[in-house]
């Protein structure tokens, strides 16, 4: 009993041996082997496939957008979640892959998710690899400046 992988029914030469007659049969697409069933790309991986598509849609939406149109993108921001920024298209750039494009508004309103205006900037460049949705938009109306954050914060007026 030399304890080697070739000695016995566990050893790996039996077990090879098993793999290799049901290797034959099985589909060449499945990872595993012995007789299984292929399983179709779309339920190995959910969701990336639609990602892939999305990219290209996002690539394909830029090419129509011309620099200096206003535009809403909604985007997915690692730490902040999915958000709005709105603003002008000021520059375009596409790397050889989405994390090296980018797109850069200026003028720029970041939205939460129920709509309220976060914070304005100069100037946004956002990862396009980031980028859900991108369409021209007409600018929102302005809210008036005495409005929204007084009335919020009860508890700064009393004493």
């Amino acid at each position: 009993m030399g304890g080697g992988r070739s000695s016995g029914p566990i050893g790996g030469a039996d077990f090879e041996e098993e793999e290799s007659v049901a290797t034959p049969a099985a589909n060449s697409n499945s990872p595993r082997g012995g007789g299984m069933p292929a399983v179709p790309a779309r339920y190995l991986l959910p969701g990336l496939g639609g990602m892939v598509e999305e990219e290209i849609d996002i690539e394909k939406e830029l090419e129509k957008i011309n620099e200096g149109a206003f535009v809403s993108v909604k985007y997915t921001h690692p730490q902040l979640g999915k958000i709005v920024y709105e603003g002008t298209l000021q520059e375009k750039f596409g790397g050889a892959s989405a994390h090296q494009s980018y797109i850069q508004l200026s003028s720029c309103s970041r939205y939460g998710s129920k709509g309220q205006l976060k914070e304005q900037e100069a100037s946004k460049r956002l990862m396009t690899a980031f980028v859900d949705a991108i369409k021209v938009a007409q600018p929102r109306a302005e809210v008036p400046a005495g409005s929204g954050e007084r009335s919020r914060s009860r508890s700064r007026n009393r004493r």
